[in-house]
C-alpha cells in the first residue's frame, strides 16, 4: 500500500503545471557526450577525407583492373601514368609519383608469389592453391573495377570536394552494400568456373583425374552450402573489399600550387583533412558546433544552450582572425574586436601622410616712403630773416 502522506508525485505534477519544473544539470553526461561526439565527428570527417583522396587517385592514376596485366601477371607495374588533378576544390593540385612504394600492390604481389611457389606443379595441392588464388585475384580485379567506377562517376559529375567530404561516408556505406551483392554473386560464379582446374594438367594420370572429379563434386556441394548460409563467402568478400579500399590510401602524393601553409609538398591520405580545415574552417566546425549546442541544451539547460549559440556565432564570425593568430602568435589579438591594444606592446603608429607644400608667393615689398624736404630758408634752418626785421620795425 502507498503511504497517504507521500505527496511527492502530486507536488511534482503541481510544479510542472506551474512551470516550476527545472531540469537537472548533468555535468558528467555533458563531458561524456562532448568527448564521444568529438571522436565520432573526427572519425567521420577522416573517412570523408579518405574518400576525397581516393577520388583524386582514381582521377589521376591508372589502377589495375585486368588480371592479364601487371600486377596480376608476373611482371611489375612500371608507371601509374599519373596526371595532376585538382584538390580542395581547385585551390591546389595533387599528383602521384612513380615511387617504388606507389608501384607495389602488397596483397596481389603476395598472392602471385604464393602462386609461383605452390601452383607450379601438377599435383592436387597445386591445383587446390590455384583454385583459391584465382578466386581471390578475380575478386580483387572486380573490386578495383567497381570502386574505380564509383570514384570516376563522382568525379565526372563534378561534385564539390567539400560535399564529398561531408556526405562521402554515407554514400560509401550505401555503395559498399551494393558492391557486396555484386561480389557475392561474382564469387559464386568464380568458384564454379574455377572448378575445372582440378582436372586440368594431371599428367595423364587416371587416378589423378578421378581424384580431381571427386574434389570438384565435394567442392560444388560446399559452394551450394556457402551460397545458402552466405557467411563463408561473405567473409572473403568483405576481406577483399577492405584491402582494396585500404590500397587506395597507401599511395603517396605531392600537392603543389596550394596558397595555404600547412599542406604542401609530399602528402599522404592523413594530411587531407588538415588541408580541408585550412580551406574551409567554418564549414568543418559548423556541424560540430551544432552538435555541441544540442548537448548544451540536453545536459546543461536552456540558458547554457543560448550561451553556446552566442559563443558559436562569435567563433564562426572571427574564425579568420583566430586562425591568423594561430599562425602568427605575435599578431595583436585585440585587433580581432576592431580595437588596438592599449597595454603591453604599443601598437605601431602610422606615419603621417606628407602633403606637398603650396608654393608661397613672393613677399610684396613694403612701400618706400620718400622724405619730402622742407623748403630751405636762406640762412639755413627755419629762420626767416625778413619776418624778423618786419617785427623789429613795428
Amino acid at each position: 500500500m502507498s503511504d497517504s502522506n507521500d505527496t511527492s508525485t502530486i507536488d511534482e505534477k503541481k510544479d510542472e503545471n506551474n512551470g516550476n519544473n527545472t531540469k537537472k544539470v548533468d555535468i558528467g553526461g555533458f563531458f561524456g557526450a562532448f568527448i564521444g561526439g568529438l571522436i565520432v565527428i573526427y572519425v567521420y570527417y577522416k573517412i570523408g577525407s579518405y574518400f576525397v583522396y581516393a577520388c583524386a587517385i582514381s582521377s589521376s592514376c591508372v589502377l589495375p583492373t585486368d588480371t592479364d596485366k601487371p600486377p596480376f601477371v608476373d611482371s611489375p607495374s612500371k608507371s601509374l601514368n599519373s596526371k595532376p588533378v585538382s584538390i580542395f576544390d581547385g585551390n591546389a593540385k595533387i599528383q602521384f609519383p612513380d615511387d617504388p612504394d606507389n608501384l607495389k600492390y602488397y596483397f596481389i604481389d603476395g598472392l602471385r608469389n604464393k602462386q609461383k611457389k605452390y601452383g607450379a606443379t601438377n599435383s592436387w595441392t597445386s591445383h587446390f592453391c590455384l583454385f583459391f588464388l584465382s578466386f581471390y585475384e578475380e575478386l580483387f580485379s572486380l573490386n578495383y573495377s567497381l570502386i574505380q567506377f564509383m570514384f570516376k562517376t563522382i568525379n565526372k559529375f563534378g561534385i564539390p570536394q567539400i560535399i564529398i567530404l561531408l556526405l562521402g561516408p554515407l554514400f560509401l556505406g550505401f555503395g559498399l552494400c551494393v558492391f557486396f551483392i555484386f561480389n557475392w554473386i561474382y564469387a559464386l560464379y568464380t568458384l564454379i568456373t574455377s572448378l575445372p582446374i582440378f582436372v586440368a594438367d594431371n599428367g595423364g594420370s587416371i587416378i589423378g583425374e578421378l581424384f580431381g572429379y571427386i574434389t570438384i563434386f565435394w567442392l560444388f556441394i560446399c559452394i551450394i552450402y556457402w551460397a545458402i548460409f552466405v557467411v563463408p563467402i561473405a567473409l572473403p568478400v568483405c576481406f577483399i573489399m577492405f584491402f582494396v579500399l585500404i590500397s587506395f590510401l597507401l599511395y603517396d602524393g605531392i600537392i603543389t600550387e596550394n596558397n595555404k601553409e600547412f599542406v604542401n609538398g609530399p602528402v599522404g591520405c592523413g594530411d587531407i583533412l588538415t588541408g580541408f580545415f585550412e580551406n574551409y574552417p567554418r564549414t568543418i566546425l559548423f556541424f560540430y558546433c551544432l552538435y555541441v549546442i544540442s548537448i548544451f541544451f540536453q545536459y546543461l539547460g536552456s540558458l547554457a544552450g543560448i550561451f553556446a549559440i552566442i559563443i558559436t556565432i562569435a567563433i564562426l564570425y572571427y574564425m579568420d582572425k583566430v586562425m591568423a593568430y594561430a599562425k602568427n602568435p605575435t599578431f595583436d589579438f585585440t585587433q580581432i574586436f576592431g580595437k588596438s591594444s592599449t597595454t603591453g606592446t604599443p601598437a605601431k603608429v602610422a606615419a603621417p601622410i606628407k602633403v606637398a607644400a603650396t608654393p608661397k608667393a613672393a613677399p610684396t615689398p613694403a612701400p618706400t616712403l620718400k622724405a619730402i624736404p622742407a623748403k630751405a630758408s636762406k640762412g639755413g634752418g627755419n629762420f626767416d630773416l625778413l619776418k624778423e626785421l618786419k617785427k623789429l620795425q613795428k
